[in-house]
């Protein structure tokens, strides 16, 4: 089974016609309490959690079962502000579980290269090729909400529309060659 959450008509339709069966509304729902009546009590085996939200990872946790995994893909609990660390009670949460917590943070390797070493470039670059194999095959398929232009100012308009957190279902993706990503040859009609 696999579960998900919105907060849009936009974004739920989004998560249905990718596959998920039950999908709740974060703002809305208890969904601790509603996955735990899907699966009698047990929770869930494993979470991906790309909330940025200190409230929504704590209750993300809560719905892991016992020896579970959670994931988090980007910054971390007590990190949502990217200002300061704070303190969060999610590692408490998986530890009371017994589950386990595993940080993914790919762009800490682009920004920070140096924190790689020669096992975990090997391991990163594993995963980036099985990734494009995968969306070659279409068994990962992103969903583009917004193409912009590779323009300055259009890549500081997106990134604006993306800090306010409105308007954009799924992913930006900038366009470097419009004819590349149009499939035809430069000059071509």
């Amino acid at each position: 089974m696999v579960v998900s959450s919105g907060s849009t008509p936009q974004s739920i339709a989004l998560a249905r016609q990718s596959g998920a069966q039950h999908v709740f509304d974060y703002k809305h729902d208890d969904i601790a309490a509603d996955i735990a009546r899907l699966t009698d009590g047990r929770g869930v085996d494993l979470v991906f959690d790309a909330t940025y939200s200190e409230q929504g990872f704590v209750e993300s946790a809560k719905t892991v079962r016992r020896g579970g995994s959670w994931i988090v893909l980007g910054v971390g609990p007590g990190r949502t502000t990217r200002l300061a660390e704070t303190h969060s009670p999610v590692d408490a949460i998986l530890a009371e579980r017994g589950a386990e917590r595993v940080d993914v943070n790919l762009l800490r390797y682009f920004s920070e290269p140096g924190t790689l070493d020669g096992e975990a470039r090997a391991l990163l670059r594993q995963g980036m090729d099985l990734a494009m194999e995968w969306a070659e095959q279409g068994l990962v398929v992103p969903h583009i909400g917004r193409t912009i232009d590779s323009a300055v100012d259009a890549i500081n308009a997106g990134l604006q529309s993306l800090k306010s957190g409105h308007g954009v279902v799924g992913k930006v993706a900038v366009i470097v060659d419009r004819d590349l990503a149009l499939g035809t040859s430069p000059g071509a009609p």
